[in-house]
């Protein structure tokens, strides 16, 4: 068996940890490159980009979503 069949077995038993392993590096590269804080400032503006984009396929009102933050439960 080769290792790209290993490796492809591997992420299909595990995609989660496959996944996690990929994120972790990516964010290693980054910070090895960038720096931390601006790293953690990419990710806030990536963070925000998703909750847009969620509120965007729910077709729910950005400012309705921030009106219920604030309201008293």
């Amino acid at each position: 068996m080769e290792l790209h069949e290993k490796i492809r077995e591997l992420i299909a038993e595990n995609p989660g940890k496959a996944l996690g392993a990929l994120v972790g590096f990516i964010f290693g590269i980054l910070v090895l490159v960038f720096g931390i804080l601006k790293v953690f400032v990419i990710t806030v503006f990536i963070i925000i980009g998703i909750l847009v984009g969620k509120m965007v396929d729910d077709k729910s009102s950005v400012i309705e979503n921030i009106m219920n933050i604030f309201r008293r439960k």
